[in-house]
């Protein structure tokens, strides 16, 4: 094998393994964050999906209302 494939390689290899690092940092700090990291789709859920007003906040004087 020549030294051009071996630096090729090489580089290829650090390149992998850097990615799968700041992968694999970026989900601990998601897990840390929110408790839960089932997978992509829980958390895109959870951080991006408006949950539907109840009764009680569509009403116009929700916030006077005793």
């Amino acid at each position: 094998m020549s030294i051009k494939m071996r630096f090729l390689l090489s580089y290829v290899g650090v390149i992998f393994f850097s990615i799968a690092v700041l992968l694999v940092a970026g989900f601990l700090i998601i897990f840390a964050i929110t408790g839960d990291a089932k997978s992509i789709e829980s958390l895109y859920k959870k951080t991006y999906v408006q949950k539907p007003l109840t009764t009680d906040e569509l009403h116009p004087n929700c916030w006077t209302r005793n």
